[in-house]
């Protein structure tokens, strides 16, 4: 991410930087880099996270710390069994 941003990429400085992803998606992004954990909601998929993870270069992915639907649903049946 960090070298998409670098004159590595950009001719000007000051030009826009238009990434190929899913804007929605983003903010999981956003929350995994900032705090090391992310808690996606019932509609968005890990793999397709992880996949932006990987677009976006992040490496050393904990895939652990990125909690999908089915671990939510998962989690969700056993406290109502209790």
């Amino acid at each position: 991410l960090a070298k998409s941003a670098s004159g590595r990429w950009q001719k000007e400085q000051s030009s826009e930087i238009f990434m190929e992803r899913d804007g929605q998606r983003f903010r999981y992004i956003l929350d995994y880099l900032r705090d090391g954990l992310t808690i996606l909601p019932l509609y968005i998929a890990k793999s397709a996270v992880m996949a932006d993870l990987s677009y976006y270069g992040v490496e050393n992915v904990n895939s652990d710390a990125i909690k999908d639907r089915d671990e939510q649903e998962s989690h969700i049946a056993k406290k109502t069994k209790n």
